[in-house]
């Protein structure tokens, strides 16, 4: 399970499965440096079943108990919060909230442009304002390509 993953206190070389027989046929843990180039003088060694139900019992109650799981929770969740503030900042990032404010805002735009034409004013230039509006309001609701590549 952990064969690779752990390190010699002597060398920092590492950990890994040396031998599987033996009269009692357990499977130890040794340096890896020691057991195949002879470059370290740790020659200790220890059952499988015993390191592993250390290893095991120390990641239980070090890293899983509900003290140390809500402050990776709450540190996880700080850094989400920062990041997507950074990207907002930077608008590189539109929220729902934000695109129904652009919508609405465009809505009440065109309201406007109507109303002005309906009262007075050179009709033409309003028209093509009002048709230029439009346009961009289409194209707000369409997805954009840069979005669906990054998904």
């Amino acid at each position: 399970m952990f064969s690779g993953a752990l390190v010699c206190g002597e060398c920092g070389g590492s950990m890994v499965i040396c031998t599987g027989s033996g009269k009692r046929g357990y499977v130890k843990y040794g340096c890896h440096a020691h057991k195949h180039n002879g470059v370290s003088g740790n020659k200790l060694m220890i059952r499988q079943d015993r390191l592993e139900a250390q290893l095991l019992d120390t990641i239980e109650h070090r890293v899983l108990n509900p003290g140390m799981l809500d402050h990776l929770v709450t540190r996880c969740e700080d850094e989400l919060r920062k990041r997507l503030a950074e990207i907002e900042c930077q608008g590189s990032i539109m929220t729902v909230e934000s695109l129904k404010k652009d919508l609405e805002d465009r809505k009440r735009r065109q309201a406007k442009l109507l109303d002005v034409i309906e009262t007075a004013g050179e009709v033409s230039i309003l028209a093509e304002r009002l048709r230029g509006w439009k346009a961009m309001s289409s194209a707000s609701r369409k997805p954009s390509p840069a979005i669906g590549q990054s998904i």
